[in-house]
């Protein structure tokens, strides 16, 4: 057990004294006052399409609304969200049709961390991927038919950004970019001259596939700038920790301790509710290893939020930040445990 507890921990060039701060970097995060893109969003002038096949913008989208979906319980708007005009990582997606390839193509820019509908060329079925992880060739599924990414462009915009949850966090609907202003008016009665523009996307805390089952990350930064605000009351993160809370989590660990009685110590957990029992028990087995309670700029991620806890460190920030260091944590095995201890709590 605690072979597997090393090799899971264990980092390139790390052995377990490098994982131990200073004396005076302990004691400076803990004396100091305690600090707090999965952003699924939509870039203002989206589209989506009601349950009939109707098109909106996505700034008309309102609470209890339904969209036109693949899944069986169907998309019903949870809550609505616009986050606040900041620099956004967006990736502009230029897809077509199969069945059209010699069209220019549509464009849809979301978040990087949007969860979209995708199959790869290696693969032969859908999953949801992070638009940040789409690459050209992939196929990714319209209203009528597949249609192929001909180039994906992440690109910076000082924007605000819409956010669409649905009550079922597993379902998706379909959207399109703004329309563009050089197309002729539409023929028929739903406002679009072709469902092939709407591709099948995913709303917020919807989970992404995973490059290896059940890896989540410490990130490590040596400051911690403003991250109260960035990750306990800003509201890009709201989603998350109200997800959380309401699986009787929270996002501050600065309260929680392992089976040993030891607190977690001062960071932050963003991750899926369904992770996050793994999570803690994981996260509190690596404390005991090292004896190395978390500090104020340890932040936990799992895949679907990595990319938004950058941006967010990032923007807030006062002066810039090197890149946080990464440590792998695997959640497999604590998840193969907690199913044996509480089968039903563990259940998808």
């Amino acid at each position: 057990r605690d072979g597997r507890l090393r090799s899971n921990y264990q980092t390139p060039g790390m052995d377990a004294a490098s994982m131990h701060s200073s004396t005076d970097d302990a004691i400076s995060a803990f004396t100091a006052p305690a600090r707090g893109d999965l952003c699924h969003c939509f870039c203002p002038g989206s589209r989506v399409l009601r349950r009939g096949g109707e098109p909106c913008d996505v700034e008309d989208v309102r609470r209890g609304d339904e969209l036109e979906s693949l899944s069986v319980r169907g998309a019903v708007v949870r809550e609505v969200r616009q986050l606040p005009r900041r620099e956004h990582d967006i990736m502009a997606i230029t897809y077509a049709a199969v069945h059209q390839p010699s069209s220019s193509g549509t464009h849809l820019s979301v978040t990087a961390s949007h969860a979209v509908a995708a199959c790869r060329p290696s693969t032969r079925s859908f999953d949801r991927y992070r638009a940040g992880d789409i690459e050209e060739g992939d196929l990714l599924r319209t209203w009528l038919a597949p249609a192929k990414a001909l180039h994906v462009q992440p690109v910076t915009m000082t924007t605000h950004v819409i956010e669409i949850e649905l009550e079922d966090t597993f379902a998706s609907f379909f959207a399109a970019g703004s329309q563009p202003a050089n197309q002729p008016a539409p023929n028929n009665e739903r406002g679009d001259t072709s469902l092939d523009a709407f591709v099948e996307v995913y709303g917020a805390l919807a989970p992404v596939a995973e490059p290896s089952r059940g890896c989540i990350k410490l990130l490590r930064w040596r400051r911690y700038d403003k991250f109260r605000e960035a990750f306990l009351e800003s509201p890009d993160l709201a989603a998350c920790r109200a997800a959380l809370e309401s699986c009787g989590f929270t996002s501050d660990l600065s309260e929680s301790r392992n089976v040993w009685e030891e607190r977690l110590g001062f960071g932050k957990m963003f991750c899926r509710p369904d992770q996050a029992r793994a999570v803690l028990h994981e996260v509190g087995r690596w404390r005991h290893y090292y004896n190395r309670p978390l500090l104020n700029s340890d932040i936990i991620v799992s895949l679907e939020y990595e990319l938004l806890v950058k941006a967010l460190v990032r923007q807030f920030a006062p002066r810039p930040q090197k890149e946080p260091e990464e440590i792998v944590l695997s959640i497999a095995d604590a998840q193969d445990d907690l199913a044996e201890l509480f089968p039903r709590a563990s259940a998808p």
